[in-house]
């Protein structure tokens, strides 16, 4: 297919690799589900053909030497899982399953191991969105020429923002609801070449290796979420998840994500060995500047100074949000900003899909995301309660989807 969208191994983000690689050292024979939630709720429901299209044309896709070799240069991707990993078709459409909802939407699920199906997330997202937005286009009689002209001008408004405040640190997060794969590749070029002090990175693996810049990612909530369906109670599945992070990882990776459960159980259960391990922390929804003084305070209670550490900051980030985040707590702890939709699918032509990929099962189990947004919350209701209410007997609250 020569007009595939997603072409490249590597166009993965990079916490795809690393739970992938987590998954196969602990959990290789887990199963998952993945379904498409359509946050903003547009209708989609005429792109199924093209979308089709484009999921069986991924088993085209397979991890070359020279990918492997790229991915395991930092040293810590165990090469055993790389080799094993080269020449094998990435993708298995069969695991897709895909039809025409009512509401005008399409209902999209990935089945299979958790090894396997990992990487449709960063399909699934990023072809759908380039696929409505190409024919948003035609529609209303848009050109590329346009766009990029637009994008252009925005990014590099942002550039001249950045540069007057030369020790915020930034990175691009945006390939999974990009606008198209081109818009990406610009906003990454334009901001390594212009700010390279300042860009200190790219989740999608291929543009990173392109510009020549670091490959930026640990863990997503799926990570955490799937350990519910291993352990015997709930509240064990946020601290098992991380020390089985610390097995595989040790000194490298060591960001951990905040809110999977609410940042309520996050800090019940980050405790002194966690919080020490861990070299920064990510925060993913909820008010950054009461979680940034948090952590901080969470810190400074566990004996450790927070001017060690690093916080990433990721939702729904601009970078005059960031700039903000950054003046309040300056000084007192290392920060990072990881912007994703702001950087990728900023046109000004049309507002961006909010869609997302999320995982609902794990081994026959459903599983949950409870967030600190209530509209971030994906899963099972009936699993939601019961997390809530086994942190409730070790004395949390987690007052979300109350």
């Amino acid at each position: 297919m020569n007009d595939r969208i997603v072409n490249s191994a590597l166009e993965q983000d990079l916490y795809k690799w690393s739970m992938a690689c987590c998954a196969w050292q602990h959990r290789p024979l887990a199963t998952v589900e993945y379904a498409l939630v359509n946050r903003g709720g547009q209708p989609l429901a005429h792109l199924y053909d093209p979308f089709m299209e484009q999921v069986e044309a991924m088993s085209e896709v397979v991890l070359s030497q020279d990918e492997a070799n790229y991915l395991a240069a930092p040293g810590w991707i165990d090469s055993r899982f790389l080799s094993e990993s080269v020449g094998k078709r990435m993708y298995s459409p069969g695991q897709v399953g895909c039809s025409r909802s009512l509401a005008d939407q399409l209902s999209v699920t990935a089945k299979g191991l958790w090894l396997n199906a990992i990487w449709w997330e960063i399909v699934v997202l990023p072809v759908l969105s380039e696929l409505y937005y190409a024919d948003w286009m035609r529609r209303n009689g848009v050109t590329r020429a346009q766009v990029e002209h637009e994008v252009v001008r925005r990014t590099r408004e942002k550039v001249a923002l950045l540069r007057r405040y030369p020790q915020v640190k930034v990175a691009n997060y945006g390939l999974r609801r990009r606008f198209a794969a081109w818009v990406e590749d610009l906003t990454v070029e334009i901001m390594a070449t212009e700010i390279p002090t300042q860009f200190v990175g790219a989740s999608n693996v291929h543009l990173a290796r392109k510009y020549g810049v670091k490959p930026i990612g640990t863990m997503a909530h799926e990570y955490i979420e799937a350990h519910l369906s291993f352990v015997a109670r709930p509240e064990l599945a946020q601290p098992t998840a991380l020390h089985a992070w610390l097995q595989t990882y040790k000194d490298s990776l060591g960001t951990a994500l905040t809110d999977t459960f609410s940042t309520e159980a996050f800090f019940h259960d980050f405790d002194c060995v966690l919080a020490r391990a861990f070299s920064s922390v990510r925060q993913d929804s909820g008010n950054p500047f009461t979680f940034a003084r948090r952590m901080i305070d969470h810190y400074k209670s566990l004996g450790i100074d927070p001017r060690t550490k690093t916080i990433v900051f990721s939702d729904s980030l601009t970078v005059e949000r960031a700039i903000q985040i950054w003046t309040a707590f300056a000084g007192e702890v290392q920060m990072a900003f990881g912007i994703g939709t702001n950087l990728t699918n900023d046109t000004g032509f049309v507002e961006p899909l909010s869609i997302v990929m999320k995982l609902m099962k794990c081994d026959g189990q459903d599983v949950v995301k409870i967030s600190d947004d209530a509209g971030k919350v994906t899963g099972s209701r009936e699993v939601a309660e019961r997390v809530k209410a086994a942190y409730a007997e070790v004395g949390v609250r987690i007052p979300i989807g109350e």
